[in-house]
């Protein structure tokens, strides 16, 4: 299960199934919008979603605790999104 956040008050947590993930639409801080398309589990056992954000930047591994939702919509805290690590189909060290 992924866990959503409203803002940073880590109290209100709700547990979200994984399938709720796919296919939304995300926010990050300065405006970036992706789209997730994937949770995978990396070999150090973190969940990750694979987000594409257009052919601008790609597709990155967002680590599900950077996430927040708030009113009905997911962000992203990380600032930098093209920063984070890229992701290819296929990749070794993560699975589906």
């Amino acid at each position: 299960m992924a866990r959503s956040v409203r803002g940073d008050d880590v109290r209100a947590t709700t547990p979200i199934p994984v399938q709720r993930f796919k296919d939304r639409e995300v926010f990050t801080a300065n405006g970036r919008y992706g789209r997730i398309q994937n949770v995978v589990l990396g070999d150090d056992g973190q969940p990750r979603a694979v987000v594409d954000f257009g052919s601008e930047i790609g597709r990155h591994q967002v680590p599900l605790s950077s996430f927040a939702y708030e009113n009905n919509r997911f962000f992203i805290r990380d600032a930098d999104v093209a920063a984070l690590p890229a992701y290819t189909d296929g990749q070794r060290g993560v699975r589906q």
